[in-house]
């Protein structure tokens, strides 16, 4: 019977961002952990087994597998695969399987029929750590539909436990210009609203649904998990959701983003876990040199100068994410940025095909 207890942790970054150096600090904190992990020994990579710390080379001139200009055996991917699924059934609470690639994502090779039975959740209830490229998150997420997962940076095992923020999705705009609800708009086959709250879900603990009064009697939103714009901070624009939504979540970072993005994507979103640093208040986006206020994440210590910034009369985010000590991102596309807020905007859109 296939269980709905297993949590899975994407753990992404670049290459060599410290993925693996991260994973060995967590597992000296943790009781109770098994699995593979993928050291570099005098130049050449190894899978070492985290309790036996028993070493297998995964390079091999003519060894079955084959990607660009690298070759690896075949046989010690399946005696790793073999090993890791002996261990789907063991006690240990975590698991963790040091990496996944394109051999995967793209060839249907190396650790691919293992994620199929992972994916299958046959196998007692655990968290399992797979380690990605971030340049292969789309692609995994296209391929792999597992029931409960997460993407975190090595940031975020920097504690014992792993600690995510709380998501907010913008759908109460008013959409005057659209002439229609921006958020119930099918840009990949759903309503645009539940297409944030599921790129969200990728990166947050809760996610919640910020809507205005007229919305709520609207049959798409009846079952989400939903913020209606509290009446005491009504007529603030986006200010008015933030500040009914930081009015019932507990103490924790908030990441946001509105519905007037079309081409946004997991792997750009990640960018924001990715470079989020103890040193800031908020991580943002900039495109053609201005802040891009309607996607961030925002600390606590972020969360509370909201307050006082709207109390003291003022309800612009741009302004405000001005005022705070922010790390801004540039992404190298800056059409994944692109915001649809009229009707002649969304004529014009050009849109690849959907995921």
């Amino acid at each position: 019977m296939k269980n709905l207890e297993t949590q899975i942790y994407l753990l992404s970054g670049n290459l060599n961002s410290g993925k693996t150096t991260a994973l060995q600090k967590f597992i000296k904190r943790q009781a109770s952990v098994n699995g593979f992990l993928s050291p570099e020994i005098n130049g050449k990579r190894h899978f070492q087994h985290i309790q036996s710390n028993a070493f297998y080379p995964m390079e091999k001139p003519h060894g079955g597998y084959e990607i660009g200009r690298y070759s690896f055996d075949k046989d010690v991917f399946d005696k790793v695969a073999s090993e890791f699924q002996k261990m789907l059934n063991s006690e240990e609470k975590y698991l963790i399987l040091d990496e996944i690639g394109p051999l995967e994502v793209r060839k249907n090779q190396g650790f691919h029929d293992l994620l199929l039975q992972i994916e299958s959740g046959n196998f007692k209830p655990k968290i399992i750590i797979l380690v990605l490229r971030n340049h292969l998150i789309n692609e995994f997420l296209s391929k792999y539909k597992f029931e409960k997962i997460k993407i975190i940076s090595t940031a975020t095992l920097q504690n014992n436990n792993i600690q995510l923020p709380d998501g907010l999705v913008l759908a109460g705009g008013q959409s005057t210009r659209m002439q229609a609800d921006k958020a119930l708009i099918p840009y990949h086959k759903m309503p645009q609203f539940k297409y944030v709250e599921k790129l969200l879900n990728y990166f947050c603990d809760k996610v919640h649904i910020s809507i205005n009064p007229q919305q709520a009697q609207k049959m798409e939103f009846i079952g989400e998990n939903i913020i209606v714009d509290n009446p005491n901070f009504q007529g603030h624009g986006p200010m008015t959701a933030l500040m009914s939504a930081v009015n019932q979540i507990s103490n924790k970072a908030l990441m946001y983003i509105a519905c007037d993005y079309p081409n946004l994507d997991a792997e750009s979103l990640f960018e924001l876990i990715n470079q989020r640093i103890s040193t800031s208040e908020a991580t943002y986006f900039i495109k053609n040199e201005r802040i891009e206020p309607m996607i961030a994440l925002l600390e606590p210590a972020a969360i509370c100068k909201l307050k006082s910034f709207f109390e003291a009369g003022n309800d612009s985010m741009y302004k405000f994410l001005h005022t705070i000590n922010g790390n801004y991102i540039a992404l190298k596309d800056e059409n994944t940025l692109l915001q649809i807020n009229s009707k002649e905007e969304l004529k014009n859109l050009k849109f690849g095909d959907d995921e």
